[in-house]
């Protein structure tokens, strides 16, 4: 039992880790926009993320438009 334990937690760990390390690769390529002047542009259709969504995602690459064009079945080949 002990054995399963430590496994499950383990796995939970690696979990939090990896996604630590997304949130900071996130983190990173907006500093990097910032620095570059395309913070807050779409990477998708060009125009300007609104400042409330950002405000709520500041590191959002996409408009809500576009992003929801990219999570859509029809945008996944489905």
């Amino acid at each position: 039992m002990d054995l399963a334990k430590s496994l499950v937690d383990a796995e939970i760990n690696a979990s939090i880790v990896e996604r630590a390390a997304q949130q900071l690769a996130q983190i990173d390529s907006a500093l990097a926009r910032l620095d570059d002047g395309r913070y807050g542009i779409c990477l998708e259709c060009g125009e300007e993320i609104p400042i409330e969504r950002l405000r709520a995602i500041p590191s959002t690459i996409y408009c809500v438009g576009c992003k929801d064009a990219r999570q859509s079945p029809r945008s996944r080949g489905n």
